[in-house]
């Protein structure tokens, strides 16, 4: 877009900025940021509102605005900040706060809020499928590629109940999916 602006040459000329990482007004290590997906832009405020006792009142949480319903949530501590990235997922009413993790070197508009974590029920599985492997290999089915799944399992790597449950990340760009055809070699059948 810039290339077809006329500019003087005093315009054209770059201001070179030192990368003095030490003085970054965010403390990146403890910061997340993150998205609400609403249709209407929503007031920091009003996000604030909603998150900060949904996270627990954090102390020290500190959230200011990145852009249109984008924010940066600065944590006072790391175990603060590491139960709300790994915590249920996160809603506002009924639009969903997706969380990545702070960089400072991206602009907020160049930044793609596509990935959501959540819990996914495994349902009518034989009991000898119940367990943290096969768990593993189902889940890994469900979510985007790459993504390393979470099975929620006993002590000894067991899942007992109604179903599994595993913790995913899905693309919410793409449609859910609604199930996963698992065969059986020991069983040699298709369920």
């Amino acid at each position: 877009m810039m290339g077809r602006l006329r500019l003087t040459p005093a315009e054209a000329a770059a201001v070179v900025l030192e990368d003095d990482t030490d003085e970054i007004s965010v403390h990146s290590k403890w910061a997340l940021v993150g998205k609400v997906l609403s249709p209407t832009t929503l007031h920091i405020n009003t996000i604030s509102t909603a998150l900060r006792p949904a996270w627990g009142n954090p102390r020290g949480l500190l959230l200011n605005s990145g852009g249109d319903n984008v924010f940066v949530a600065e944590f006072a501590t790391k175990r603060d900040m590491d139960r709300v990235l790994v915590g249920p997922p996160w809603v506002m009413g009924k639009n969903a706060v997706l969380l990545q993790d702070f960089n400072v070197d991206p602009k907020p508009r160049d930044m793609v809020f596509n990935r959501l974590k959540l819990w996914v029920r495994i349902l009518n599985l034989p009991f000898g499928y119940m367990q943290k492997k096969p768990g593993t290999v189902i889940a890994s089915s469900i979510g985007v590629e790459g993504n390393v799944p979470v099975v929620d399992y006993d002590a000894l790597g067991k899942c007992w109940g109604n179903f599994m449950r595993v913790r995913v990340e899905i693309d919410v760009e793409k449609p859910l999916q609604w199930g996963v055809i698992v065969f059986s070699q020991r069983r040699n059948v298709t369920d």
